[in-house]
């Protein structure tokens, strides 16, 4: 799963080595190389130290078992790699690497995408077996991720599996 020189999210994030322009960004905005966040699952970190927000549309849920959106975030430059430390903060809710990168696309500043997600749900139907009722949960996997990139081809891969 490495592509071109770097690694993200849940799974992995790769980038080609940009100067400005579409790269992986970090909670402050600063740009880096690569980036890896490691998303924990509810019953082990549940919860998290900020609100959570659907800054890209949608409304919040409340899950009848709860939530987790705490992380682990390592990142490099260049030959500096920072360590991965423990994020409390909601991944995907604001400033957070998984956002701040996402935004990208989501204000028109990268002029060509690909978003993918294989969890259909209700559409199509899905004749499998064991079967699945409105999307496949366990267990089946799960990928969802997108692609930017500019005139140049530099940009950034994110890629979440579950």
């Amino acid at each position: 799963m490495v592509m071109s020189k770097s690694l993200r999210f849940g799974a992995l994030l790769a980038s080609t080595n940009t100067v400005s322009g579409l790269a992986p960004l970090l909670s402050d905005g600063s740009e880096v190389d690569w980036w890896f966040a490691y998303k924990f699952n509810t019953a082990s970190f549940p919860e998290c130290s900020t609100t959570r927000e659907c800054i890209f549309g949608g409304d919040v849920q409340n899950y009848p078992y709860g939530f987790g959106m705490q992380y682990l975030l390592s990142s490099g430059v260049g030959s500096q790699v920072k360590s991965a430390t423990l994020h409390t903060d909601c991944i995907g809710t604001g400033s957070d690497p998984v956002a701040n990168t996402f935004n990208q696309i989501y204000s028109g500043e990268a002029p060509n995408y690909v978003i993918w997600n294989d969890q259909f749900y209700e559409d199509p139907h899905i004749d499998l077996d064991p079967p699945c009722i409105n999307y496949c949960g366990k267990p089946w996997g799960h990928s969802k991720g997108f692609m930017a990139w500019d005139a140049n081809g530099e940009g950034v891969v994110v890629q979440s599996t579950t």
